[in-house]
């Protein structure tokens, strides 16, 4: 396992254990930055600027990392996800009903890794997240993954 991996999974488990629901205030909001570390950009209507903790983060969104940077998300169906060093993440599509527990979500991870606990959407509705990569599409069934885009891990 390499060392950004491992980082990867660290911040995924630490986003995991620090984090409370994200605030119901802005109903448009898919998630909230919980965690960063180092060089994390983010891409919102081709406009990049600098991620800050506490972020919201919007359907269509791209995160982008540099070689020192990782982020952790909360996902407003409790969801937690962290991206490592020199990945590139885009929150392609994102839609959940807090009444019902219900919706569906894409994501396209183009390079870079990429860690996940899943939430309500896909407790609810095993499937109704997708990750894309170049290579595959993994409909997430439940529980927790790791995916590394680009690189062999050790």
């Amino acid at each position: 396992m390499t060392k950004a991996f491992r980082k990867v999974l660290t911040l995924a488990l630490a986003t995991f254990w620090s984090c409370t629901s994200v605030s119901a205030a802005d109903m448009s909001s898919i998630g909230q930055i919980k965690t960063l570390s180092g060089e994390v950009n983010l891409e919102r209507a081709g406009k990049v600027s600098p991620v800050k903790l506490g972020d919201r983060l919007y359907q269509s969104d791209i995160l982008r990392s540099g070689p020192d940077g990782a982020t952790g998300v909360l996902f407003i169906d409790d969801a937690r996800m962290a991206i490592g060093p020199n990945s590139e993440l885009d929150l392609s599509k994102y839609q959940f009903n807090d009444i019902k527990d219900q919706g569906a979500a894409e994501m396209q991870l183009n390079s870079g890794s990429f860690a996940a606990i899943t939430g309500k959407m896909v407790d609810r509705e095993p499937g109704s997240l997708k990750l894309r990569t170049s290579a595959s599409v993994i409909a997430v069934q439940g529980a927790s993954f790791i995916v590394n885009v680009g690189a062999t891990p050790e």
